[in-house]
């Protein structure tokens, strides 16, 4: 616990330097009070990680992430927080708790880092501290909410504890800032330049456009590395937010993002409560098989037969064309899409649907598949980036910038580098 107390005594340093930066001498005491938890909670994150580190525990626990949220957020509702600013409050302290614990074991896995001989244990003495700074960060919380528009507050919540991670207090601070203060009709384009802090959803399991990275810690691919330099045209940093294929568009719709990226595909059902910018990829639905049934396998016709199994992942365009165009088969939810393509190779599935860039790149992943005629899919569609509806100005800037990533041939070399 030693090193708990040095941690602790190391955020009552930088919270005092938080209030050095503010250049009005007179300061919301609510507000002050309020981030000075804020940084307790988000230094306690090294501690986490090494704890994890030492057990190999996993960094995400969603689970228990939602308990914390439903239960906080209806501690906060009670003290006249508005459930929104109390959710989204929550939530940004445990993904900016997250961010510090990724990049630390990043840092170690690269470094093969051995056990820590002294660190906290998880279940004894970390959670005990979190639980009893949460009620406080919700009293706190409660009291600074008026205060928020004031200009000295404004002042004292960018500034940013001297040591403190970058990105990690963008994201927890993102409530009560730009985005919690933004004008009537504002753009994001202006909110994020002003906040410092790009949010981009992607589902992480679709390559060569988006995956996460176990073993680094990180998003990659095509568009994770487009989105970096979307962020940095902004002077902005960039959050990669975790979203699936059936929650990408709620979570847009709810702001945990400031557009998803990721080989989404327009569609009609997407356009009616969303904006797209410009197409990115022309693609298609095509099947990829083992390499013994290519022949087999050429038209619906031949996939739609009783005796042939078809898998799918839920929630997005591969399942919605398997159910359109498959009666007689047999479909199967599989819901992994990373590791989806080894059922057909240990012979538990026949056939998968997917885009004709993915059936390219999984079958030289994958010794033993093949992509049945990609250069001819059965259908045509386009990729796009899913942007909030009715904001011109933030998709006039985000097709400008893919404009020129297109036509100067960055995308097709990013997608190259993955497909050759």
């Amino acid at each position: 616990m030693n090193s708990m107390k040095k941690m602790l005594t190391c955020c009552t340093m930088l919270c005092a330097l938080i209030y050095s930066t503010a250049s009005h001498a007179e300061i919301p005491k609510a507000v002050g009070n309020l981030l000075t938890l804020t940084a307790e909670r988000l230094a306690i994150a090294t501690e986490v990680a090494q704890s994890k580190w030492n057990s190999h525990g996993a960094i995400e626990d969603l689970g228990r992430e939602k308990q914390v949220i439903g239960d906080t957020t209806a501690l906060a509702t009670k003290q006249g927080v508005t459930e929104q600013l109390a959710r989204d409050f929550i939530s940004a302290q445990i993904e900016a708790n997250k961010t510090v614990q990724w990049t630390l074991h990043r840092q170690w896995t690269q470094a093969q880092a051995p056990a820590f001989e002294q660190a906290p244990d998880l279940a004894r003495d970390i959670r005990p501290h979190l639980d009893k700074l949460t009620p406080l960060l919700v009293e706190a919380l409660a009291k600074a909410a008026p205060q928020l528009t004031i200009a000295d507050a404004q002042e004292l919540i960018a500034a940013r504890p001297e040591g403190a991670d970058p990105l990690a207090w963008k994201v927890a601070i993102a409530p009560l800032t730009a985005r919690a203060q933004a004008k009537a009709g504002e753009s994001r384009l202006d909110i994020v330049q002003r906040s410092g802090l790009l949010r981009i959803c992607m589902t992480g399991d679709y390559k060569p456009f988006t995956l996460w990275r176990k073993d680094l810690f990180a998003f990659e691919g095509v568009d994770a590395e487009i989105g970096r330099q979307l962020a940095a045209s902004l002077h902005a940093d960039v959050q990669f937010v975790a979203t699936t294929w059936a929650t990408l568009m709620p979570d847009l719709l709810a702001n945990r993002c400031d557009l998803v990226s990721g080989g989404v595909s327009i569609t009609t059902d997407r356009a009616r409560l969303a904006a797209f910018s410009v197409p990115v990829q022309t693609d298609g639905k095509t099947p990829i098989v083992r390499c013994a049934d290519k022949v087999r396998f050429q038209t619906l016709e031949q996939i739609d037969q009783p005796n042939v199994r078809v898998i799918v992942n839920p929630g997005g365009t591969n399942e919605r064309f398997a159910r359109s165009e498959i009666k007689r088969a047999m479909i199967t939810v599989f819901p992994d899409n990373v590791t989806i393509f080894d059922e057909i190779l240990q012979n538990r599935a026949d056939v998968m649907m997917t885009d004709a860039i993915e059936t390219q790149l999984q079958q030289k992943q994958h010794p033993g598949l093949c992509a049945v005629h990609p250069e001819a899919p059965f259908t045509v569609s386009e990729k796009a980036y899913l942007l909030p509806r009715g904001d011109v100005v933030f998709k006039e800037y985000v097709d400008h910038f893919l404009h020129i990533a297109l036509i100067e041939g960055q995308y097709r070399n990013l997608l190259d580098g993955w497909l050759k």
